[in-house]
């Protein structure tokens, strides 16, 4: 049995991150959200951005996301938004309910 592994993701997975937004999205709303992954890859924030890929073996299955965000009037609150979880395994069962 192989074990599922979670790694930081870097902008050497920006093709696989842009392949399953696009697949698990809408088309009117894939290449906008696959764009926000790919982007957040490169983007530079202070705490930095927690970008994850889940891995078995050589396939990538799934793309996570954590942005930081400032809460206005309390400095000292630290929060990050989570991009939303996306994964092959939940692009497979949404294609198989539709057929």
């Amino acid at each position: 049995m192989n074990s599922i592994k979670i790694e930081i993701a870097g902008e050497q997975d920006s093709e696989v991150i842009r392949e399953i937004y696009q697949t698990a999205f809408p088309e009117e709303e894939s290449a906008m959200v696959a764009k926000l992954a790919v982007d957040l890859l490169a983007e530079k924030t202070v705490p930095e951005i927690l970008s994850l890929v889940a891995r078995e073996i050589e396939t990538t299955l799934g793309h996570v996301a954590f942005s930081p965000v400032k809460v206005e009037y309390n400095e000292s609150c630290k929060a990050f938004i989570l991009a939303p979880w996306q994964s092959t395994w939940s692009i497979n069962k949404r294609k198989s309910v539709q057929n």
